[in-house]
């Protein structure tokens, strides 16, 4: 099954922030117990900083910028992207976990934190390119066809019809049984004077998708091109579903 962008965003950033949580605390233990010293603290907290800042930011600063995402994921972009940013955590907890095991062979705090950047350096920077291909590259990095969209709304329908969420449900129907305009009525009915920006999108999409059969009727774009361009519309509209109040 392939995935909704907005939820691979969601499930790196739980992860992300549960790690920092984590690593927050055990930080907060060593200093309470005295096994890092006060002169330690300072770069001990840079580390923190410099290790998980960045990764929070990118993720914090999509959400912003892209509340509903566009794009579907495929399934092995989306493990890769989520399963890697619990990698690195492990990895950034397990670092702070040996700093006692360097302490005994005579090693400094700081000395530690220096050297551990030799290889979260390296690991933070391959995550962090992996967020920008995914959620910040103009163009996706997939084109799912029709039948993937297809796929995609009917598992949808299927899993908020067992959730008792029957707007959302009917919406994805109609997706899957490739009736836009009628979804575009629903989303524009569903957030009309609650949620402007998702409103506005969804009469920009209804726009794009008249344009789009207008061209195709008058046969002034290629037909794959314009199939193209009515998957992102179908896209779009996944997305904006996922947005209807409960």
């Amino acid at each position: 099954m392939w995935y909704l962008l907005s939820d691979t965003r969601a499930r790196a950033l739980y992860a992300w922030i549960t790690g920092a949580g984590v690593l927050t605390v055990f930080v907060f233990i060593q200093s309470a117990t005295g096994k890092l010293a006060a002169e330690d603290l300072p770069f001990a907290w840079v580390w923190v900083a410099v290790n998980l800042l960045p990764g929070l930011a990118l993720l914090w600063a999509d959400v912003l910028l892209h509340r509903a995402p566009s794009r579907l994921l495929h399934p092995a972009a989306h493990r890769a992207l989520v399963w890697g940013t619990w990698g690195y955590m492990a990895l950034l907890l397990g670092t702070f976990l040996a700093l006692g095991g360097a302490l005994l062979r005579g090693g400094s705090v700081v000395g530690y934190f220096r050297a551990s950047w030799y290889w979260l350096g390296p690991a933070q920077g391959i995550v962090l390119a992996f967020y920008a291909l995914a959620f910040y590259r103009k163009q996706g990095l997939f084109r799912p066809d029709a039948r993937v969209i297809t796929a995609f709304a009917e598992q949808k329908a299927a899993a908020w019809k067992d959730k008792g969420q029957m707007q959302r449900c009917r919406c994805f129907e109609l997706v899957a049984e490739n009736r836009l305009p009628e979804v575009f009525d629903m989303l524009k009915q569903a957030f009309e004077r609650r949620h402007t920006a998702n409103h506005h999108a969804a009469i920009e999409l209804s726009r794009q998708y008249r344009a789009l059969q207008h061209e195709h009727n008058m046969s002034a774009v290629a037909p794959g091109e314009v199939q193209l361009m009515l998957n992102r519309v179908a896209m779009g509209v996944l997305g904006l579903i996922e947005e209807i109040p409960e």
